[in-house]
């Protein structure tokens, strides 16, 4: 399952053979229709998780692709258009930019409503590109998503790192593995390649964690 930012330069199933592929979406593979297209053209674009929930290997594993964007939500805020077909209607024919803002709102960015969806869900293993709020630059609202669906895995990427969240499990009620860039984690959170920017990263970015959680960590009750 790959976290997005794939940013392929040929089509996915060119790229990747011999095996079983999902994904979901990053936000820089609609920065260009080269990246876009070889991703949501490819052969494996009916294996994208965004949004839905798919039974692989006898689990259920969710999907949320793309990331919060002040111009269409940004939690805790309210959202400014609640799906695609909303900005669209609003974009359309009065938008300069909008052929552009398309490709990367169509499949870039989180829409309330495709959360909304997966709220009403169950899943054993939620696989996001942003990250909950383990992470510095991370949300709540992920893990509002995670303790209603009743997961007991997150994956995220989007940040490429991977840090300790082995602290944070007791108050969200889940475990969370970052997955570092070009990065390889098995089910169990085992680190099969490590992220090429994993070493030089981690203690600065464990530092901003740990002042992070100090200044806006709330005790929470996980499910």
């Amino acid at each position: 399952v790959l976290l997005g930012d794939i940013q392929p330069e040929t089509h996915l199933n060119l790229l990747i053979q011999g095996a079983e592929v999902y994904f979901i979406p990053g936000n820089h593979d609609v920065d260009t229709q080269y990246y876009h297209d070889n991703l949501f053209m490819s052969e494996y674009s009916h294996n994208n998780l965004h949004g839905r929930v798919v039974e692989i290997g006898g689990l259920r594993i969710a999907g949320l692709g793309g990331v919060f964007n002040e111009n269409i939500w940004m939690p805790p805020n309210d959202p400014l258009f609640e799906n695609y077909e909303q900005w669209e209607a609003a974009n359309k024919w009065n938008n300069p930019h909008y052929e552009t803002q398309s490709r990367i709102f169509k499949n870039g960015v989180i829409f309330y409503d495709d959360y909304l969806n997966l709220m009403t869900q169950s899943a054993d293993i939620l696989v996001v590109h942003d990250a909950p709020s383990c992470h510095p630059y991370g949300f709540e609202a992920i893990d509002e998503l995670a303790q209603s669906m009743g997961v007991k895995t997150v994956f995220h990427g989007d940040h490429h790192d991977s840090l300790d969240y082995s602290e944070d499990e007791a108050v969200m009620g889940f475990r969370t593995y970052g997955v570092g860039l070009r990065g390889v984690t098995n089910i169990d959170g085992q680190k099969i390649r490590e992220g090429e920017l994993d070493a030089e990263r981690m203690e600065s970015r464990m530092q901003k964690k740990r002042t992070h959680d100090s200044m806006f960590r709330k005790p929470r009750i996980g499910m």
